[in-house]
Protein backbone atom coordinates (compact mmCIF):
# COMPACT_ATOMS: atom_id res chain seq x y z
CA UNK A 1 0.00 0.00 0.00
CA UNK A 2 2.82 2.28 0.95
CA UNK A 3 4.07 1.90 -2.37
CA UNK A 4 1.30 3.13 -4.40
CA UNK A 5 1.66 6.34 -2.25
CA UNK A 6 5.24 6.96 -3.38
CA UNK A 7 4.28 6.15 -6.54
CA UNK A 8 1.36 9.31 -6.60
CA UNK A 9 4.60 11.32 -5.07
CA UNK A 10 6.78 10.46 -7.92
CA UNK A 11 4.27 11.09 -10.59
CA UNK A 12 3.25 14.54 -8.65
CA UNK A 13 6.74 15.77 -8.03
CA UNK A 14 7.39 15.99 -12.16
CA UNK A 15 4.83 19.35 -11.59
CA UNK A 16 5.14 20.02 -7.70
CA UNK A 17 8.48 20.69 -5.90
CA UNK A 18 9.39 17.91 -3.88
CA UNK A 19 10.00 20.50 -0.42
CA UNK A 20 6.66 20.86 -0.90
CA UNK A 21 5.07 17.88 -2.14
CA UNK A 22 6.17 16.12 0.97
CA UNK A 23 4.15 18.89 3.14
CA UNK A 24 1.05 18.04 1.27
CA UNK A 25 1.24 14.27 2.27
CA UNK A 26 2.40 14.86 5.93
CA UNK A 27 -0.55 16.68 5.91
CA UNK A 28 -2.99 14.62 4.54
CA UNK A 29 -1.51 11.85 6.45
CA UNK A 30 -2.33 13.97 9.64
CA UNK A 31 -5.83 14.71 8.38
CA UNK A 32 -6.64 10.96 7.65
CA UNK A 33 -4.81 9.57 10.92
CA UNK A 34 -7.25 12.11 12.93
CA UNK A 35 -10.39 10.55 11.07
CA UNK A 36 -9.23 7.19 11.75
CA UNK A 37 -8.35 7.97 15.47
CA UNK A 38 -11.97 10.17 16.06
CA UNK A 39 -14.72 8.18 13.45
CA UNK A 40 -12.82 4.70 13.24
CA UNK A 41 -10.99 4.12 16.73
CA UNK A 42 -13.31 6.13 19.07
CA UNK A 43 -9.80 7.46 20.75
CA UNK A 44 -10.63 9.55 24.29
CA UNK A 45 -6.96 10.58 24.94
CA UNK A 46 -6.17 12.56 21.37
CA UNK A 47 -2.41 13.72 23.67
CA UNK A 48 -1.27 9.95 24.48
CA UNK A 49 -2.36 9.03 20.94
CA UNK A 50 -0.48 11.91 19.23
CA UNK A 51 2.44 11.15 21.45
CA UNK A 52 2.23 7.66 20.19
CA UNK A 53 1.86 8.66 16.36
CA UNK A 54 5.29 10.62 16.84
CA UNK A 55 6.90 7.83 18.33
CA UNK A 56 5.72 5.76 15.25
CA UNK A 57 6.55 8.63 13.04
CA UNK A 58 9.90 9.19 14.69
CA UNK A 59 11.08 5.85 14.26
CA UNK A 60 9.90 5.05 10.78
CA UNK A 61 11.84 8.74 9.51
CA UNK A 62 15.05 7.28 11.29
CA UNK A 63 14.76 3.89 9.54
CA UNK A 64 14.55 5.34 6.40
CA UNK A 65 17.17 8.02 6.76
CA UNK A 66 19.64 5.51 7.35
CA UNK A 67 18.75 3.32 4.58
CA UNK A 68 21.35 3.56 2.05
CA UNK A 69 19.12 2.44 -0.89
CA UNK A 70 17.02 6.06 -0.76
CA UNK A 71 19.84 8.01 -1.25
CA UNK A 72 20.73 5.62 -4.36
CA UNK A 73 16.96 5.54 -5.43
CA UNK A 74 17.82 9.82 -4.90
CA UNK A 75 20.82 9.89 -7.75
Amino acid sequence: MADKFIDVANKENKSVKADELHMAFLFAAARYNAYVANAIMKVEDHEEYVQHMVTQYTDMLRQHLADDNIAREAK
